[in-house]
């Protein structure tokens, strides 16, 4: 199945990836036949010096009109087709159990600097390559961290619903002290894989709430892909920090891959998809 997957987005990139370039190599061939045509006009036809002196007027607006042409057309072209590579790499990662939809319009942004923070997530939100999905019928951002040196990515789901600021993780994270102003105390919990577990202030229905949901998934998620986690839920988000990932594969038009590349980048959004099976409580 991996196999067929690689050849079919391959085949799709090449011809993709061959129609800009000849387009463009037809386009820049017309303009440098069109250049010579004005020089042996101006050469060698004889023209009466009125229509002669015109030649070079002509011949340069024209020349300057399909540059402008050219200058601003084929980075169009270039994107459109960039967009239907990027498509194509989905509709056939469907048929390979790909769910993920790419929401190419990035509609919905976020100020991230701010909502990292606020959430405890103390990370640097300049550096962030984007990705925008749907999954579920939910928004999905996944936040890839550009650094090599300590690669790392985040997972956002916007616009859920929890009634507690709830935190697990499994490394030296900085400790949460508030949210909204409210203070976040850490929970002396005993876990055999040495969590850490951070909630506000409040009922024992936090306590409850936060080893149902949160540790239960942070559980899966660990036997999924062991690593150090930082799973946060606040009011209105969830955020799954994954350390050490550093699987981000863009996807260009003008380059050439492996098949191992186009399987390996298909991989990786599937063990996203496994994730977000987990904190959507999809597991079935």
């Amino acid at each position: 199945m991996e196999h067929a997957f690689a050849q079919s987005i391959k085949r799709e990139h090449i011809e993709l990836r061959n129609r800009y370039y000849v387009g463009l190599f037809t386009a820049l061939t017309f303009f440098a036949l069109l250049g010579m045509l004005f020089i042996f006009l101006y050469t060698f036809i004889p023209l009466p010096a009125n229509l002669k002196s015109l030649v070079p007027l002509i011949g340069g607006v024209t020349m300057s009109l399909y540059l402008l042409f050219i200058v601003i057309y084929f980075p169009l072209r270039f994107n459109y087709l960039q967009k239907e590579l990027y498509l194509a790499f989905f509709k056939f990662g469907k048929i390979a159990g790909l769910k993920l939809i790419p929401n190419t319009m990035g509609v919905q942004n976020f100020d991230y600097n701010s909502l990292l923070k606020e959430a405890s997530l103390f990370v640097s939100a300049t550096t962030f390559d984007i990705g925008r999905y749907e999954y579920e019928k939910r928004l999905i951002h996944v936040l890839f961290q550009k650094d090599r040196e300590n690669p790392y990515a985040i997972i956002h789901i916007p616009s859920l619903e929890c009634p507690y600021y709830l935190q697990v993780n499994n490394n030296n994270f900085a400790p949460p002290m508030t949210y909204k102003e409210e203070q976040i105390e850490k929970i002396a919990f005993v876990s055999p894989l040495k969590l850490n577990y951070y909630a506000l202030k409040g009922p024992t229905n936090v306590k409850i709430y936060l080893r149902r949901e949160l540790e239960s998934r942070f559980i899966e998620i660990l036997k999924l892909r062991p690593g150090a986690y930082q799973y946060i839920a606040t009011y209105t988000d969830e955020f799954l920090l994954l350390d050490k990932y550093s699987e981000r594969k863009p996807l260009r038009l003008g380059e050439n891959y492996s098949d191992e590349y186009y399987i390996e980048r298909l991989n990786n959004l599937l063990l996203i998809q496994k994730i977000l099976n987990i904190m959507l409580d999809q597991r079935r």
